[in-house]
């Protein structure tokens, strides 16, 4: 009322209230997301050939261009979060990080892939890590990391 229905103040005001900004992450990325997610986490130069990432979204139950019927890929947590799935996610992150020709330092890889959002379990879990390919398969598993 205070701009009489300008739409681009109401826009802009959206845009600048925290509640746009703070919402909580809960839905567990699919597949697709997770490996695309992953491969720009890792960097191009880790094993980055097609073919891998064609077969761990195989093995995560949804490969490229081949849903199971006309509706797709189902777009919910339920779909995704299976213990044979997390554990499918788990040995993906762990080839990953292997193959990670330069991996940084994790706890800065936490900073800017994760951001404010991190918890203080999964910033203690990969500070502990023993190597960089182990900080970086904690934070490619973190739940941060795995919902978006």
């Amino acid at each position: 009322t205070k701009t009489d229905g300008d739409l681009r103040s109401i826009a802009l005001t959206l845009v600048d209230m925290p509640e746009a900004w703070s919402t909580p992450l809960t839905k567990l990325r699919s597949p697709l997301d997770y490996v695309v997610a992953l491969r720009r986490a890792v960097g191009a130069t880790a094993g980055n050939e097609p073919q891998r990432s064609l077969r761990w979204l195989s093995a995560l139950g949804e490969p490229l261009w081949q849903p199971p019927g006309p509706n797709g890929f189902a777009d919910s947590t339920d779909a995704w979060a299976s213990a044979e799935g997390l554990k499918t996610r788990l040995d993906i992150a762990w080839q990953a990080a292997k193959q990670a020709n330069d991996i940084g330092d994790p706890d800065e890889m936490l900073s800017s892939l994760i951001g404010a959002s991190v918890s203080d379990e999964t910033r203690v879990a990969i500070s502990r890590a023993e190597s960089k390919q182990q900080g970086l398969a904690l934070l490619l598993m973190a739940p941060e990391f795995q919902r978006r």
